[in-house]
């Protein structure tokens, strides 16, 4: 029997108002390694304004590939997460590209 439930979904689904649902696309391998770079020094203790402009930059570009062909500003990202949101969805957004990667086709 083929079981469709153990495959991830293609896109992850980011809810941003009452009926508002943005589908992001998993990153290329180059927009990975830009993401990465970006976040993997960010120590969430001694947050800088260095590390928040790069976490809203990731996400800027995170946002920016999905299905819906939307653009985001950066206005838009900084009013739609606030920092606790942003590590929220870097945590489960980062899972799910774990997940995608490592999921057989």
């Amino acid at each position: 029997m083929l079981d469709l439930t153990v495959y991830k979904t293609r896109y992850y689904e980011i809810k941003i108002g009452e009926n508002n649902i943005v589908h992001l696309e998993t990153p290329k391998k180059k927009q990975l390694k830009v993401l990465l770079n970006l976040t993997k020094k960010v120590d969430s203790k001694n947050l800088t304004e260095e590390d928040m402009d790069a976490l809203y930059e990731a996400a800027l570009i995170a946002f920016n590939k999905n299905k819906e062909g939307r653009t985001f500003t950066e206005e838009e990202i900084e009013e739609l997460l606030g920092l606790n949101a942003l590590y929220d969805f870097f945590k489960g957004y980062y899972s799910w590209v774990a997940d995608n990667v490592s999921q057989k086709n």
